[in-house]
């Protein structure tokens, strides 16, 4: 990690990306991790791990774990005696849902110590609200994120217009593949940034009018047809409040228009979480009790920066070459 915070130092300095005492900013992208899988719902993981990728190498610059068990503890307490001289791994007792956050931050406050830089701008999921504020978040996870608000209004049972509520159902994937247009429009669009975030904002916030049947704000390459508003069903929803809770939705997309034109990816990273998940067995088995969880996480790590088949590591540890199961 510290070769490639090197290479990235040095890259920094040719691009003449320094902050005024001279000291390289860096691009980064983060994201985190668990050792168990919550679909959603049972975010109870005993470990997690969070990791730092530079956007322009690629490679790792920072990976931190946090562990809230430790089974020599648990079993010194369980007994009534006192816990027998050993390497204890258990570091948080806070939420499981919190390491992310907390690890990136300890992450950002390590980096001038360790490398002498600085990280300044993040490109993250957009789903921790710790950075929220500081990161640009991928489009994907963006579109994703707003598609589910959208369905979780969709199934509201507090707005009684069953009628209304399918209907918003039925059009979350056109709603999305109209702000994919738009985005994919305003960027190839040769006016300043500036103006073209102003313009995918008022794009973006245009769309439940234009797919309810209000074509007056509408921009001609948006709806070159110009539809008719016979089948305007905007004032319906205004009256039923579903617009409005709409609109909460789309704002909260407008305003990451820079994000989205930008189309930045956290690909790097989600393939170092790939490699985490493939050492800890698909996250079918607990290794979270001693150091399996942290020693994966680090295999993972050295594997993702040197790009070596896993029996390589396996060899340089005990000299011999691994099993052919292992090297599987």
């Amino acid at each position: 990690m510290e070769e490639a915070a090197m290479r990235k130092k040095e890259l920094a300095v040719e691009c003449g990306d320094v902050d005024k005492n001279g000291i390289p900013l860096v691009t980064v992208i983060v994201d985190g991790s668990w050792a168990k899988r919550s679909y959603r719902t049972n975010y109870s993981s005993l470990s997690g791990a969070s990791a730092i990728i530079g956007a322009r190498t690629g490679k790792l610059l920072y990976l931190g774990m946090r562990n809230k068990y430790c089974s020599t503890c648990a079993w010194a307490v369980r007994l009534n005696i006192p816990p027998k001289q050993h390497k204890c791994f258990k570091n948080w007792s806070g939420n499981s849902t919190a390491m992310e956050s907390d690890l990136i931050i300890e992450g950002f406050c390590r980096s001038l110590k360790m490398y002498g830089i600085k990280f300044n701008r993040v490109i993250g999921d957009g789903d921790s609200n710790v950075y929220k504020m500081i990161l640009d978040a991928r489009k994907n996870h963006l579109l994703r994120n707003f598609c589910n608000k959208l369905q979780e209004l969709a199934r509201s049972s507090k707005h009684r217009h069953v009628g209304l509520r399918k209907r918003i159902a039925n059009n979350v994937l056109k709603l999305r593949t109209g702000i994919t247009k738009a985005i994919l429009y305003r960027k190839m669009s040769k006016d300043a940034l500036p103006l073209k975030i102003t313009n995918l904002r008022s794009d973006i916030l245009n769309c439940p009018f234009h797919y309810f049947g209000d074509h007056t704000r509408c921009d001609e390459y948006f709806c070159k047809t110009k539809q008719d508003n016979s089948k305007n069903e905007v004032p319906v929803m205004k009256s039923s409040g579903l617009l409005y809770k709409m609109l909460e939705i789309f704002q909260v997309l407008s305003d990451c228009a820079k994000s989205l034109l930008c189309d930045v990816s956290t690909n790097r990273v989600e393939n170092l979480n790939y490699l985490i998940a493939k050492f800890l067995g698909g996250k079918r088995i607990n290794y979270s009790l001693k150091d399996a969880y942290n020693t994966r996480c680090n295999i993972s790590a050295v594997h993702f920066n040197k790009s070596l088949p896993n029996n390589t590591f396996h060899k340089s540890l005990y000299k011999y070459s691994p099993s052919s199961h292992t090297k599987k």
